[in-house]
């Protein structure tokens, strides 16, 4: 494989200029890689910054689709991990309001249950 197929691209997902402006801490970064001659394929990685350490949540390889150029293969990437990015966001909000609405179910469910005490 020659040296010239694997180069990086940066991407910081963001939402688009007509949008709210969110900072997320996920990053996407973007290898497209030469199998051949003229098939291209991808890989992702998305890492998340939390308290200051970055963390790789995923890292897919995109061999299922191969590309004729380097530029296709960079942008079937980008869209990928963009939407894998708002699966984890969005999975990320739903999380705390589950966590809250089971300590109030458990708070409701103990204040209500009455010791019985056979003997």
């Amino acid at each position: 494989m020659p040296s010239r197929g694997i180069r990086p691209a940066f991407r910081a997902v963001t939402q688009p200029n007509n949008m709210k402006h969110n900072t997320t801490p996920f990053t996407v970064t973007v290898y497209p890689i030469e199998q051949e001659p003229g098939i291209w394929f991808a890989t992702y990685m998305i890492s998340e910054y939390r308290e200051g350490v970055e963390c790789v949540v995923a890292n897919v390889s995109m061999r299922h689709a191969t590309h004729v150029s380097e530029a296709n293969a960079k942008q079937a990437a980008r869209n990928a991990g963009d939407n894998a990015v708002a699966g984890f966001r969005q999975q990320r909000s739903a999380q705390p309001k589950a966590q809250a609405t089971q300590a109030r179910f458990n708070r409701v469910q103990s204040s209500t249950t009455k010791e019985i005490v056979l003997g």
